[in-house]
C-alpha cells in the first residue's frame, strides 16, 4: 500500500526495486524528501540537508519502536544508516496515523538516482517493517559539474599550489641523485 508521492514517484526506473517485508502491525502510508517548510522535493543538491517524512498507520499501539532510515545507490547498496535509538528517547505510539520526521544534515553525494530505506522495530528489536528501494530522489549536479571526476562522495579539498612553481630542494637532490646511480 506504499504511495510514493508527486514527483518522486516519476523518477523511478523500476517499480520492481521496492522491497518491503511487514508483519501488518505498521502499514507505511507514503515516505517522501521535503524542504525545510514541508514542500516536497524532486531532488537536492550535493551537501543538502535531507529531510524525509514518514506517514504511518498503527492499528495498534506500539512501545518505544525504532525507526531506521537509511539510504541505497542504484545498485541498492546501503549508504547510510540512522537510527532513533542513537538519537531520540523512545516514544510509545497510539494506534493510527503518525508522521514520523528524519533530517541528514548533509548529503554528500555526488549527482545521481539514489533510493530511500526504512526499517521499524519493536522495542525488543523484532523487525515489524523493512522497505529498501522505496522512492526515489535525485541528487542533482551543479552547474560546471560535466567536467569533473568520477566520485561516489562529494566531498570538498582544499588545494595548496603555491609551492609548485618552485621545486622542493630536497625532493630534487633525492630525484638528481637517483638518476646519477642508473
Amino acid at each position: 500500500k506504499l504511495r510514493c508521492m508527486g514527483r518522486l514517484q516519476t523518477l523511478a526506473t523500476s517499480r520492481s526495486r521496492e522491497r518491503i517485508v511487514s508483519s501488518g502491525e505498521i502499514e507505511l502510508l507514503s515516505i517522501k524528501t521535503i524542504d525545510s517548510s514541508g514542500e516536497q522535493l524532486s531532488g537536492i543538491r550535493s551537501g543538502d540537508t535531507l529531510r524525509i517524512l514518514i506517514r504511518i498507520f498503527l492499528p495498534a499501539g506500539l512501545e518505544g519502536p525504532e525507526f531506521i532510515v537509511g539510504t541505497q545507490a542504484e545498485d541498492m547498496q546501503f549508504l547510510t544508516s540512522s537510527t532513533t535509538a542513537e538519537s531520540a528517547e523512545r516514544v510509545d505510539f497510539a494506534s493510527g496515523e503518525h508522521v514520523v520526521h528524519c533530517m541528514l544534515n548533509q548529503f554528500p553525494l555526488s549527482p545521481g538516482q539514489y533510493y530511500l530505506r526504512l526499517v521499524v522495530r519493536d522495542k525488543g528489536f523484532r523487525v515489524l517493517f523493512s522497505g529498501e528501494g522505496l522512492c526515489p530522489f535525485v541528487v542533482e549536479a551543479d552547474p560546471g559539474e560535466f567536467n569533473r571526476p568520477p566520485r561516489l562522495l562529494d566531498l570538498n579539498a582544499e588545494w595548496d599550489l603555491s609551492a609548485a612553481g618552485s621545486p622542493d630542494e630536497k625532493a630534487s637532490r633525492e630525484h638528481a641523485g637517483r638518476r646519477q646511480t642508473r
